[in-house]
């Protein structure tokens, strides 16, 4: 039995992506442990699986871009570089080692794994001198704001009298489908990749609207981040006047739900749901173009319409085209045509499917965490 310390940013986003390798880790006997704000703890802890042991340290992601804004006197949803830097490098290790630093050495772990935005897991590893893994869920960050973030996080090892480790290797999920083939890749240790898995969540499964028989269904999601009530009752009412089955989430970002947008039968509002359970027989996915909700749809064979907002979606976005697997739009006055041509070509259909076939060859979770144990 070993101790498995995972450490992400506080969202949705980078900690569900992360379940497959703790539920391997705990069927094997492994311990499992996550470095998350306190008040991150209320929302996520029912999605993740029992016996996951929390240790409440660092911001929510609010908190992360505000400081870092005033810090650098820029735009809260649109950083700069340096902004960027400053987030993940700066403010996130400032507000998260005091009280990740003391509960790491007291639960002890023997190996750490970081998602690729954080800085916390690399920092603990300094300090606790022990190996740390990369888990990398997205296109891989621009080689601008990774200088950013090590310039960033290097003052507070100087200060700390630490040097940075580098990790015993990373864990890929971003598949090559999707990577630009001119992109860097991670350089710094070996790579091992691994399917990912849509989240299915766990409890009482929420009863989804069945399935139009004469119509294709089309769900609706913008994240647990980038959610507007505007712009979703906007695509409400541009959905409804197609003859389109749509389901739309709300998320988690909004206070509360706007499914009185509208009234029309064929449009369904949803409030969170794990994303397996929304994708089960749709035929298109309209996003932002988070990275969990790409991976998941494409994993699935499903194309989709990306409407990208900011943080790595407009990136994500391009490798989708790229692949044949969706169309982006700029605006939602281009909304209804983009679809139109998705569902009608099924050349993006099955350009998803090819992402979903090689996606379900590669090694799983359990395979994976077996080969980071011997590391240990």
């Amino acid at each position: 039995m070993i101790k498995i310390l995972f450490t992400a940013v506080s969202a949705h986003g980078h900690v569900l992506p992360m379940v497959p390798l703790m539920e391997s880790a705990l069927a094997q006997g492994h311990r499992v442990g996550l470095v998350v704000s306190g008040l991150f703890e209320p929302v996520v802890e029912s999605d993740l699986p029992v016996g996951v042991e929390l240790l409440r340290a660092g911001p929510m992601p609010l908190e992360l871009a505000t400081l870092a804004a005033e810090r650098t006197q820029g735009d809260v949803m649109y950083p700069t570089v340096a902004g960027i830097g400053e987030t993940f490098g700066g403010v996130m290790l400032d507000l998260s080692l005091p009280e990740a630093i003391p509960a790491a050495r007291a639960w002890a772990p023997d190996v750490i794994i970081a998602d690729s935005y954080n800085t916390v897991g690399p920092f603990l590893s300094a300090a606790l001198q022990v190996p740390w893994w990369r888990l990398s869920m997205t296109v891989r960050p621009p080689t601008a704001w990774l200088d950013a973030i090590a310039l960033s996080s290097h003052e507070r090892y100087i200060a700390a009298e630490l040097e940075p480790r580098d990790p015993a290797g990373t864990v890929e999920l971003w598949p090559d489908e999707l990577s630009d083939p001119e992109g860097e890749a991670w350089d710094d240790g070996p790579i091992i990749e691994m399917a990912f898995s849509a989240h299915r969540g766990r409890g009482v499964e929420m009863a989804l609207p069945a399935i139009a028989p004469d119509r294709p269904r089309v769900v609706v999601s913008m994240g647990t981040i980038f959610s507007d009530a505007t712009a979703l009752e906007s695509i409400a009412a541009r959905l409804a006047s197609m003859n389109v089955d749509a389901v739309i989430t709300s998320g988690l970002a909004l206070g509360e739900t706007t499914k009185n947008a509208t009234e029309d039968s064929s449009v369904e509002w949803v409030e969170f749901t794990p994303i397996a359970r929304l994708l089960r027989g749709a035929s298109a996915v309209i996003s932002v173009g988070g990275a969990g909700t790409v991976l998941a749809t494409l994993a699935a064979g499903i194309p989709l319409v990306l409407w990208p907002h900011g943080a790595d979606q407009p990136g994500i976005a391009a490798r989708v085209v790229e692949a044949g697997a969706g169309l982006n739009v700029s605006g939602l006055e281009d909304l209804a045509s983009t679809l139109a041509t998705v569902l009608s070509d099924g050349r993006f259909k099955t350009n998803a499917r090819t992402v979903a076939t090689v996606n379900a060859s590669r090694p799983n979770a359990s395979d994976v965490l077996t080969l980071i144990r011997e590391t240990v």
